[in-house]
């Protein structure tokens, strides 16, 4: 039989494939420990994800009207650019890509705050506001409860030295300063609260996060509606101004016209048979003085109408794609998933101990 010395590649792979032997037979002799271990890590694993509250999702999809106002798109170097075409030469300020930012920002949040919101705790209906739902009906997970109590246990201790805080109400939201409280229940609807946008479809998908379904899909709906009226107030303010002046023109021409129109049936009445030149005359001018104002009434009227019709040009359509829905089923936590993780977890621990324990 040919021997091989022991530094060669061959004898430390025997070297190699025996203790793997070991091994392998020391696991099957504690294969017991090692099922315990695996069992108590799942039965805390599944303790554990019961904690966990659970969370609604609602997904909805929106596609903004674009207003482009280019002749001539170059649409192989926009590709080349990672832009999408519809966007170049678009006079707006606030197009799609930055709704996420617009639904992000503390003004946005911060209008969000009164919105009614209702759900059912202890088998009892509530009704009270986003802001108080945020802040006082929400719960917590036993490890987040843990992991706060050093940061609780420093607050007590500072709060012992501090003079009382005056009440935090929403009666008034100054979102240039907000509160403490203010702003973890902002920070808190940011984390919600996920808009996506795809770069290629301009179609605006947006996830909203709550423990309680019919918050998540009034949220949802909230949300989708204040978009909307931010982004038309934005796209309509220009000619909601010049609809107001020619709304204001519209008037003052109208009541010009009707004192002047007035004037001159009064004097035909008043001098009906008089031959004198100066009545005619006096007559010919409050006629054509009539007839002009009637004219600038007429113009007024027909520029309010064109401003009104670009109003309504102006005003952004939003196509729902898919409209908020109150979910049936929660999107998280996964028990499931959460036992798995324990159970190998476990699992692996088990193998180490039945390994390493002599």
């Amino acid at each position: 039989m040919k021997e091989y010395p022991e530094d060669t590649p061959v004898a430390e792979s025997v070297s190699f494939n025996i203790d793997l032997r070991k091994y392998w037979n020391k696991l099957k002799a504690r294969w017991k420990t090692i099922l315990i271990w695996t069992l108590a890590a799942a039965i805390l694993g599944a303790a554990y994800s019961l904690t966990i509250p659970r969370r609604y999702t609602v997904v909805s999809k929106l596609a903004p009207e674009l207003s482009n106002n280019t002749v001539n798109r170059i649409s192989a170097l926009s590709q080349l650019a990672g832009l999408n075409a519809t966007m170049l030469g678009s006079t707006d300020a606030v197009y799609p890509m930055v709704y996420p930012d617009i639904m992000h920002s503390t003004d946005f949040l911060v209008d969000l705050f009164d919105t009614p919101v209702s759900f059912v705790e202890k088998k009892e209906r509530v009704d009270t506001t986003l802001y108080e739902y945020m802040l006082n009906h929400r719960k917590g997970s036993a490890l987040g409860w843990v992991m706060s109590l050093p940061g609780r246990a420093v607050s007590g201790v500072k709060g012992l030295f501090k003079r009382e805080a005056p009440m935090d109400t929403t009666s008034f939201v100054d979102p240039f300063k907000l509160t403490n409280k203010q702003f973890a229940v902002a920070n808190g609807l940011k984390k919600s609260i996920q808009p996506v946008i795809d770069k290629k479809t301009m179609v605006l998908t947006i996830q909203v996060t709550m423990q309680d379904p019919n918050v998540a899909a009034t949220v949802a709906k909230t949300v989708n509606e204040k978009l909307k009226e931010y982004v038309s107030k934005y796209r309509t303010e220009k000619a909601v101004h010049d609809l107001d002046y020619y709304q204001k023109i519209y008037d003052e021409t109208k009541a010009q016209y009707l004192a002047s129109q007035s004037r001159y049936a009064r004097f035909v009445d008043n001098n009906q048979g008089m031959v004198r030149q100066s009545s005619r005359i006096e007559q010919t001018r409050l006629q054509n003085e009539a007839s002009l104002n009637y004219q600038l009434f007429n113009n007024a009227a027909v520029q309010l109408q064109n401003a009104k019709a670009k109003v309504q040009q102006d005003t952004p359509v939003f196509a729902e794609i898919i409209s908020p829905t109150v979910p049936l089923k929660p999107s998280k936590p996964s028990r499931k998933m959460i036992t798995l993780v324990f159970m190998v977890l476990g699992f692996g621990i088990g193998c180490l101990f039945a390994l390493f324990k002599k």
